[in-house]
């Protein structure tokens, strides 16, 4: 949430009441206004995943030689996250990153940063790579958390936040990432949903926390649950309460709260190779000065018969076919998507979605409809790798991307979520990241 929401306390203090009202009238409008285009072209700070500059591609967060694992590390377990991205302006920029403890709603938390870091608070990138053998011209930078400069001294949410010139206010990108310290149990399983309606197309997940190690006054305020699919955050089940409390043991065993739509496999894009042709590639050709992959026209799927398909779950990979460091060599590409449809959408938009885009949906990956082809279709400027992706329907004035509106959903659909646990009661400052599990709805993690 914006930063100027924590100044509610301060506005109370000096003002009018009158003034009071209108000031927050006016702030809950901005901040409620997120699906809009001003809200997406300004420099407003979000603690969200967001890259707020154009010239800014490939924003990658993972751990470090795990590039599709999720941003997530443990507590002084020496794990290292890992954090890149490309500057396609070719310029000499100088970037620095600091991080942000947060709530687990992704709040700014009330500590300073001497209570989470230890180190330096704000730390220049100093590891960079020129890409070497490329049509685009750009420079790679990376750096992991926690260095030799900076580290994280408690659990949490934590939102990266990369900046030029010294100058916070000039950010480029806002990342988020967690660090846990595994304090509790946690028993999970992804299940046919117990109510009959839900049984062909969701997923039902229940899951038990033993808190024997926690101090917990309260179950329902103390504990809270965040489930994630994919690692997405515009459909995660929050909120949630006990149902049953037997000692130490939290159960959650809901049937219709804890539901997602078990959606669709992934569709691919394999741009490793100019050379080759992979499959789902309909052809390849050289329109100076870059190389174009023209996709094969993708399906609506909503009315179709479930089909497994080995997929990475919406993930990612960066890569070069014969290359030894894809960071710098790997080049960039026009990617060409079409999606046949009959008539286009009048409540709504279609986006393409996935880690290709960040998993956000706003203008940069918004399809256009072509009449003539009676297609949404959409081309992306990519880093040469193997990407996964859907469509998906975003309501007008919604923040939620609906597959199934095109992709349909099945039970079948094999799927990656992620459990946190957060801790907090009266005598806490900041809600700890006590447990992460992770589970699949068809392989054992």
């Amino acid at each position: 949430m914006p930063r100027t929401i924590n100044n509610h306390k301060i506005i109370m203090k000096y003002l009018p009441k009158v003034i009071i009202i209108s000031i927050l009238l006016i702030v809950n409008l901005f901040v409620n206004a997120q699906t809009s285009d001003e809200f997406y072209d300004s420099n407003y700070l979000r603690y969200d995943n967001f890259v707020y500059k154009d010239y800014i591609q490939t924003v990658v967060a993972h751990e470090l030689n795990e590039p599709l694992s999720y941003p997530i590390i443990e507590l002084n377990r020496g794990q290292k996250l890992y954090i890149g991205f490309d500057d396609l302006s070719f310029d000499t920029r100088s970037y620095y990153f600091t991080v942000i403890h947060c709530s687990a709603d992704w709040e700014p938390s009330d500590l300073f940063a001497m209570d989470y870091i230890e180190g330096f608070e704000e730390n220049d990138i100093e590891n960079y790579n020129n890409s070497f053998n490329t049509f685009q011209k750009y420079t790679h930078y990376g750096f992991t958390i926690p260095n030799e400069n900076l580290n994280l001294k408690i659990s949490g949410n934590y939102l990266v936040i990369v900046y030029e010139d010294n100058d916070l206010e000039n950010r480029i990108l806002t990342q988020r990432i967690a660090v846990v310290e595994q304090q509790v149990d946690i028993t999970a399983v992804v299940k046919k949903p117990s109510l009959p309606k839900y049984r062909g197309n969701c997923h039902e997940i229940d899951f038990e926390i033993n808190t024997q190690n926690l101090e917990v006054v309260d179950p329902n305020s103390d504990i809270m649950p965040v489930v994630t699919q994919n690692n997405r955050h515009d459909n995660a089940i929050r909120h949630l309460n006990p149902q049953f409390v037997n000692n130490n043991i939290l159960t959650y065993d809901y049937n219709d709260k804890n539901l997602f739509f078990g959606g669709n496999e992934f569709h691919h894009a394999d741009l490793k190779s100019v050379r080759f042709k992979a499959d789902q590639i309909d052809s390849i050709y050289f329109e100076k000065p870059f190389y174009h992959f023209q996709l094969v026209a993708d399906p609506v799927r909503n009315y179709q018969r479930y089909s497994y398909e080995p997929d990475l779950n919406g993930k990612r990979l960066i890569k070069l076919e014969n290359s030894e460091n894809s960071n710098y060599e790997a080049d960039y590409v026009f990617a060409h998507f079409k999606l046949p449809y009959r008539q286009a959408e009048t409540k709504g938009n279609v986006y393409i979605f996935g880690s290709l885009t960040n998993w956000t949906f706003d203008k940069k990956n918004m399809m256009k409809y072509n009449a003539n082809e009676q297609a949404y279709e959409i081309s992306l400027f990519l880093k040469q790798g193997y990407y996964n992706y859907e469509y998906v329907f975003v309501e007008d004035g919604s923040n939620y991307a609906n597959e199934n509106h095109i992709e349909g959903s099945h039970y079948q659909t094999e799927t990656d979520y992620i459990i946190y646990v957060y801790f907090s009661n009266p005598s806490s400052q900041y809600d700890k990241l006590v447990g992460v599990k992770k589970l699949n709805s068809m392989k054992k993690i």
